[in-house]
């Protein structure tokens, strides 16, 4: 009946109803929803990924800052490299990293051992070195603290079997200063009728940044070379990111 009595184009429009209060698609709607949905998960992770980044440099800059706290290899030293008797101080020795151990030729089991030990690590660096160009050089020193025995001969005779190994050796008052310096203890064994000897000393593996200061240091001998190479990467880059002075 209604329908005779209207025009067609009024009676579609009420069968509709306004145009501005029809339902929007459910397509549209699960589009803006997702939206609305994905924003909100973006904003929330880039808000955590702000608090990952403010929280790692925070962990760095202590790190960096725990390292600027010893005072180890801070005063300048001169010895002799066994290999060549050249002097060898600790100016020559900056803009490199070191990883120095302080021993003696005669040592029978520990020293062997952590010098095998380092030139591990300088092996796995090499390789690294060879993806990544960019990474500095590690070199290892031994550092003596028998040089009544040690001299530059007989001391570089040792190290054939190191020969990655910069070796220094000097007077005694020269290696007594050297290790005051680096917080080196020592003492001398009981000698036998034959007139040998063993030492007693600190068992240390340092790495010494390019300012020619300790970086950080080893004492764990368990810690294989696997994982003391990634913390001597992280160093560096600590180095890299906080150093802004030269000594």
């Amino acid at each position: 009946m209604l329908s005779r009595l209207l025009p067609s184009r009024l009676l579609t429009r009420m069968k509709s109803g306004n145009p501005s209060k029809r339902k929007i698609p459910l397509a549209t709607r699960f589009g803006i929803v997702g939206f609305v949905a994905g924003s909100v998960y973006f904003m929330h992770w880039y808000d955590e990924e702000l608090k990952k980044a403010k929280l790692k440099q925070e962990r760095e800059q202590n790190l960096w800052n725990n390292t600027q706290q010893y005072n180890i290899g801070r005063n300048d030293w001169t010895l002799v490299n066994c290999r060549d008797n050249s002097v060898v101080t600790k100016e020559k020795l900056k803009e490199k990293w070191l990883l120095m151990y302080f021993g003696f030729a005669h040592c029978p089991d520990i020293c062997p051992e952590t010098m095998e030990k380092i030139m591990d690590i300088k092996e796995i660096h090499d390789h690294e070195r060879k993806k990544n160009p960019d990474l500095p050089d590690l070199e290892p020193v031994f550092v003596t603290i028998d040089p009544e025995r040690d001299t530059p001969q007989n001391l570089a005779y040792y190290l054939e079997d190191y020969p990655s190994f910069l070796g220094l050796t000097g007077s005694s008052q020269q290696i007594k200063q050297m290790c005051k310096n680096y917080k080196i203890y020592f003492s001398v064994g009981p000698k036998s009728d034959e007139g040998e000897y063993l030492l007693d000393h600190t068992i240390v593996i340092y790495l010494i940044n390019p300012n020619g200061v300790y970086q950080n240091h080893f004492m764990n001998r368990q810690m294989p070379p696997e994982e003391m190479h990634p913390v001597i990467l992280q160093q560096i880059d600590l180095f890299n990111k906080f150093n802004t002075t030269s000594n």
